[in-house]
């Protein structure tokens, strides 16, 4: 499974992000706006990568005889 890269836009000592952004010029856009909005400082951050477990191991029982 390929994931493209994305942008998400942060507040540092705010909420976690909700939204993810497709493009450079989204999260640009929406960091202006949001800054615009209540003078404060916001960063423009892009996924580098993804970690993923890809496995779950198995165990059988065995049988205990009662």
């Amino acid at each position: 499974m390929s994931i493209s890269k994305f942008y998400i836009v942060w507040r540092e000592n705010g909420s976690n992000p909700t939204h993810k952004h497709n493009t450079l010029k989204s999260a640009k856009d929406e960091a202006e706006r949001l800054a615009l909005s209540c003078n404060d400082e916001f960063h423009v951050m892009e996924s580098i990568g993804t970690a993923k477990k890809l496995s779950v191991d198995w165990t059988e029982h065995q049988t205990m005889p009662f």
